[in-house]
């Protein structure tokens, strides 16, 4: 509901006149008017007329109303003015504290409520209620900052980790960016060495399959030469049989030289006992043993030299018996070399296999590694994007820290 004009004035007169004048002046009247009252009321009780309507007793009681009057202001001033100057006092510590937007942004709480400007509310009147409310308000009023100071640190506090986190993640992102350029120049390294160990390899594979091949050549040689002395060996054993049969047969040959011999040595007995060692029947004995002993010489050169050479047969047979075994055996070192040579060529292939593979995936890598490189950049730009959205939210609170 409005107020009229008139409590408007009575408004606006209050606030230009003081309250303890306003008493003081209450107060002079009413001992005034007690003073003027005094007599007329001692005539009431039986004082005369006379007595109490004399100048000297109304002055007296006039004089008595103003020290009343004089006793009661003081009295208020005392009592009443003390606690409202507590109140001035608290309120005005308060108002200095918010008379600049420096000093308000400056303001300290406990501070504060050491300078008093809480007050003492103990009394139950109005002062009391006023204090009460002052109170609360001041209360109010603290709550309000620790919340705004509460916020903008805690918005500060934000930004600052959001600040530090910023340049963490960029320092992270540059490492992050060396280190996928250094990769992506080891990968291709390797690429390039992995293409090169499998050039070596197809290299090596090229000339151990020329080794197998010769390795083969040198088996079916071997195993020729095999055949050639296992075939030599069946002649030198041929021969050595024909030899160990002339042997015999020359044993029966020398047998029948002593008996042509022994028979020539009987005829010559029998020729010199019919002729008395006389004639040509004689000379012919003597010839035909002469013969014999020559034929017997012959024989018996002819079976040493058939010994010397059964046994010179005997040797060459161990001797292609030793090249027949080793022979035999180099065919199986060299089928051995052969196969292990396959196996080698086999291996080195699936090496090249292996290593295109690896050259393939090495280079699969470098582009993963320049994709990741790019991504990398792109996270360094967004989070130098997000470092500026955090300065400005840092100057923002700041701004809105010293408005508060």
């Amino acid at each position: 509901m409005a107020a009229g004009p008139g409590a408007d004035d009575a408004r606006r007169r209050c606030r230009r006149r003081s309250v303890f004048r306003a008493v003081a002046g209450g107060m002079a009247g009413l001992g005034f008017v007690a003073g003027l009252v005094f007599p007329g009321f001692v005539v009431l009780l039986g004082v005369p007329t006379r007595l109490a309507l004399r100048p000297v007793f109304v002055g007296a009681c006039l004089l008595a109303g103003m020290g009343v009057a004089v006793g009661n202001y003081a009295l208020v001033r005392l009592v009443i003015g003390r606690r409202l100057r507590l109140l001035v006092t608290g309120m005005s510590a308060l108002e200095e504290n918010f008379r600049t937007p420096e000093r308000a942004a400056a303001w300290d709480p406990a501070e504060a409520e050491a300078s008093r400007c809480r007050l003492s509310a103990e009394s139950r009147d109005e002062i009391g209620a006023s204090a009460r409310a002052f109170n609360r308000l001041f209360d109010a009023l603290v709550a309000s900052w620790r919340s705004r100071t509460a916020g903008g640190s805690a918005v500060e506090s934000a930004a600052g980790a959001l600040h530090t986190a910023g340049r963490r993640i960029d320092e992270a992102a540059v490492t992050a960016v060396e280190a996928s350029t250094t990769a992506s120049a080891s990968a291709t390294q390797v690429g390039r060495s992995v293409k090169s160990a499998a050039q070596h390899a197809e290299r090596v594979v090229g000339e151990l399959v020329g080794t197998s091949d010769r390795a083969r050549d040198l088996v079916r040689s071997a195993e020729a030469a095999a055949r050639t002395v296992e075939a030599v060996d069946r002649t030198v054993r041929a021969v050595s049989a024909t030899s160990e049969q002339l042997a015999g047969q020359m044993g029966a040959v020398e047998a029948i030289a002593r008996q042509i011999r022994l028979q020539a040595l009987n005829a010559k007995i029998e020729a010199v006992r019919a002729t008395g060692g006389q004639g040509g029947f004689g000379v012919i004995a003597e010839g035909i043993a002469a013969l014999a002993v020559r034929t017997a010489g012959v024989i018996a050169e002819v079976g040493a030299q058939v010994s010397d050479n059964q046994r010179q047969v005997a040797e060459m047979a161990g001797v292609m018996d030793a090249l027949a075994s080793f022979a035999t055996g180099v065919r199986g070192d060299q089928t051995e070399v052969a196969t292990r040579l396959e196996d080698q060529v086999r291996q080195l292939r699936e090496v090249v296999a292996a290593t295109g593979t690896a050259e393939q995936d090495a280079s699969r890598i470098v582009v993963a590694i320049s994709a990741a490189g790019d991504a990398i950049r792109l996270t360094s730009a967004a989070v130098e994007e997000t470092r500026s959205a955090v300065d400005d939210l840092i100057r923002t609170a700041s701004e809105l820290s010293s408005a508060g």
